[in-house]
């Protein structure tokens, strides 16, 4: 059946899935309860929101009943930890922070992290790619001077990604199973490391949260729980933000029977386009039409597209050598999914 899709119009879902969720993050950490107990709060809940996404991902294994060994899913558990501590210092980044510039920070260090698993030593037009691609994170993080503790946050979930694609490189070099099967393993071992271990470790942290300490807490767990069962708005963000967690990895599994890399380059360029309007047009603390540094941001934007279609050979310029690429895979792309990576013999 997915030979008979058509992996652009797919590649566009994935975009909007993937700007779906990412917005709907922003947007419910500002949503306020109705309860008058709880002074009106907005729902700064990061972590409650990451634990949100963990089990939108689980629920591919749930539906899909993969058969998986215990002692392999056991193994996954690094990768699974690796990946929700990504989830948990991106989301607070962007909750905490202006998420467009997050956003890119991540998108930009997506086309660092091929290059630095090849374990190779660059091709002449990648270098090009480095620096264009160089240029657009120094321009993001310039653009969120005034806090720059949050674009930190972001690039430092990034090296957490890293440490989590590499580890499943590596594990599924030893252990054959599904990229479903995998996606699913993650969600379900980070639903249980943010429960049982980030939770109550965020609870005894003092924070701007109420909690029955001295001090607050960084986050309080039961108040986001009933701030999501008494206030419908708070509801309806949570729903969304497990569904479309779903939908985009679901996605990016169809995404992933691609025989070159124009579909996720599709992808990605319209949902950072698409991020950076409705972030633009939606909060009043973002880009192009309430921030100064609205330029900076848009620049920085156009130089990661231009390091996408340069990294993918979507656009080929004729003073480089694009014949001596062919360091990944079987074509030669720059690898968006694991099922990519170098695999040893």
């Amino acid at each position: 059946m997915i030979d008979n899709l058509d992996l652009r119009y797919i590649a566009i879902l994935s975009a909007l899935t993937a700007i779906a969720c990412d917005v709907i993050v922003k947007l419910i950490s500002t949503v306020k309860s109705d309860l008058p107990s709880f002074r009106y709060r907005p729902f700064s809940k990061p972590f409650t929101i990451s634990f949100l996404i963990s089990i939108g991902t689980s629920i591919i294994s749930t539906i899909q009943k993969p058969n998986c060994p215990l002692r392999t899913a056991i193994v996954f558990l690094i990768p699974s930890v690796l990946s929700a501590m990504f989830l948990l210092l991106f989301n607070y980044a962007v909750v905490n922070g202006q998420a467009f510039v997050s956003f890119v920070i991540r998108q930009i260090c997506m086309i660092f992290i091929p290059l630095i698993l090849t374990f190779k030593k660059p091709r002449s037009y990648q270098y090009l790619v480095i620096g264009i691609a160089s240029i657009s994170l120094i321009l993001a993080f310039v653009s969120h001077i005034g806090s720059i503790i949050y674009p930190f946050l972001a690039l430092i979930s990034m090296l957490f990604k890293l440490g989590q694609i590499y580890a499943e490189s590596k594990l599924l070099q030893k252990y054959d199973i599904e990229p479903s099967t995998l996606l699913g393993l993650e969600g379900i071992w980070s639903t249980i490391f943010i429960l049982f271990l980030v939770f109550p470790i965020v609870y005894l942290i003092p924070g701007s949260d109420v909690s029955s300490l001295s001090g607050g807490a960084l986050e309080n767990a039961y108040d986001a729980v009933i701030m999501i069962f008494t206030t419908p708005r708070i509801a309806l963000g949570t729903a969304i933000i497990i569904f479309t967690s779903y939908l985009s990895q679901q996605t990016t599994l169809l995404l992933s029977n691609a025989k070159d890399s124009l579909p996720y380059v599709v992808s990605d360029i319209i949902g950072s386009i698409g991020a950076f309007i409705i972030f633009s047009l939606l909060a009043s603390d973002e880009t192009l039409f309430t921030s100064a540094d609205g330029p900076l941001q848009i620049v920085a934007l156009i130089l990661y597209c231009c390091a996408t279609l340069l990294g993918n050979r979507i656009i080929k310029l004729p003073w480089f050598q694009y014949s001596e690429w062919g360091q990944l895979g079987e074509g030669g792309e720059i690898p968006n999914e694991i099922d990519d990576l170098p695999v040893e013999e």
